[in-house]
């Protein structure tokens, strides 16, 4: 899969380029878990969609409560609103799949890492971009932030 290139390309470089005696910078970006949610056969193989525990729906008053433009967004956009929960539980297995396979492929980096010595002096930091919500108040998708129970 491309986390797997991607890991490969920064090993390839680390091996290359890597000097004991200098610090160095290395920036390796995944792009996923990311929509579309598409993995590799062996890591689709490792979905458990049914264990997947589903957010309680909105009541139809907190839903009135809310702005038409957030009533747009369930509407528009993967939510159980505009899906089956059984397609819910698949999309979000996927996109915790996807998390759970970065993970392996970050520790390929941790154990290049650990095995050159360095590991404990190295800091590591982790961005990301945004959200998708992940089944939260039963949407999926890069819904505003504040859309949070009681507001």
């Amino acid at each position: 899969g491309l986390e797997h290139w991607t890991t490969d390309r920064c090993l390839d470089f680390l091996n290359q380029h890597w000097n004991r005696n200098k610090p160095f910078c290395m920036w390796l970006s995944y792009d996923r878990p990311h929509f579309p949610n598409a993995i590799p056969t062996p890591w689709y193989e490792r979905l458990k969609s049914q264990d997947v525990l589903l957010d309680e729906l909105l009541t139809a008053e907190q839903l009135a409560a809310m702005p038409a433009w957030v009533i747009e967004q369930y509407l528009a956009s993967p939510s159980r609103i505009t899906m089956p929960d059984d397609d819910m539980r698949h999309l979000l297995a996927t996109y915790f799949t996807l998390i759970e396979m970065i993970d392996q492929e970050l520790g390929r980096l941790f154990e290049w890492l650990t095995n050159k010595g360095v590991m404990e002096q190295t800091h590591i930091i982790f961005c990301a971009d945004h959200g998708d919500n992940a089944g939260d108040l039963g949407i999926y998708d890069k819904i505003p932030n504040y859309l949070k129970r009681g507001n």
